[in-house]
């Protein structure tokens, strides 16, 4: 046969096959299938267009890890190895689709070392309206929780304020500054929600993300910089083993800082964090008497202590 022919033949078939199919369906039931196929491309449609001009809890949608990466190599100038281990951390996480527990983290350090800026960051690369953003909720201790009288009322209103958001936003972020100064009553009432549990009260915090604020442990990591400096060794010279007896002794030696990092930290892996090339401080220079009057650099080192990417930095 010809090949012309063939192909009148093959296009018949795919006719008459058609015909089958469509007689296989009841008008009501193919009326019903399109119905849906539409509202649901319609929802999806709508769904797309509100996010467009409303903020949306997309909390399926995976980190972007270049965005991230490029967001701390440009504000956080010589800390590399702060980048990369923040990088692992969120990205590890929020592409994690079932995490065992919330992702938490301590920064600890001199006030106006970046504790509040690396903050920043990760809430603008989990939300883009970061601190703005509905999702994200910033609690200060001495503006938020300022009475001891009214601890009870300040536990109740945080774990109400906690369950609701996360059950609007499962990827919900919430920061506490101020942690060293935060009453250890306030403090119990957020532990619940850091633990391994599957749901409370029908709600999951899994994906939840607390990140946790505090001076302490500033002084502790600037006298290590200091012996280092007056023996001479670069800032570089710093390592992890350097850092970890001294900030793991006097953290965990104070019973306030325990209280709520015991729960919110699982391992002890240590990391140094640099925010300028040079790398002591005025405060650092005020606290030796040696190098008073001394010509002083600024800069940052960390310390970072990490489970599944549970830890605490911090800054110097």
């Amino acid at each position: 046969m010809h090949p012309s022919g063939l192909l009148w033949v093959a296009a018949a078939l795919r006719l008459l096959l058609a015909a089958h199919v469509a007689a296989a369906f009841e008008p009501i039931s193919l009326g019903i299938a399109i119905g849906a196929a539409s509202a649901l491309t319609g929802y999806l449609s709508y769904t797309d267009l509100y996010c467009r001009f409303a903020e949306c809890c997309r909390e399926e949608q995976p980190l972007n890890a270049s965005a991230l990466k490029l967001n701390l190599e440009e504000k956080l100038f010589g800390q590399h190895l702060a980048t990369e281990v923040i990088l692992k951390a969120l990205t590890g996480f929020r592409n994690n689709k079932n995490p065992k527990k919330p992702l938490t983290l301590s920064l600890h350090g001199w006030a106006g070392t970046g504790k509040n800026f690396v903050s920043q960051i990760a809430a603008e690369n989990l939300h883009p309206k970061g601190l703005k953003s509905g999702f994200v909720h910033l609690f200060v201790s001495t503006l938020h929780f300022p009475h001891e009288q009214h601890i009870k009322l300040y536990q109740d209103q945080l774990q109400r304020w906690i369950r609701g958001n996360v059950s609007a936003c499962a990827s919900s972020v919430f920061i506490f500054d101020e942690m060293d100064k935060l009453h250890p009553g306030v403090i119990d009432a957020v532990k619940p929600f850091l633990d391994y549990y599957e749901q409370i009260d029908g709600v999951s915090y899994r994906k939840a993300i607390f990140i946790f604020l505090s001076n302490a442990g500033g002084d502790l990591i600037t006298k290590t910089a200091l012996d280092f400096w007056r023996a001479g060794r670069k800032r570089e010279d710093i390592q992890l083993k350097d850092l970890e007896p001294v900030l793991s002794v006097g953290v965990f030696n104070n019973k306030h800082i325990y209280t709520w990092v015991s729960l919110s930290l699982d391992c002890t892996e240590p990391f140094e964090i640099r925010r300028t090339e040079s790398f002591s401080t005025d405060d650092a220079c005020r606290l030796n008497g040696q190098l008073a009057g001394s010509r002083c650099r600024s800069g940052s080192i960390g310390h970072f202590k990490c489970s599944s990417f549970q830890g605490y930095v911090y800054f110097l």
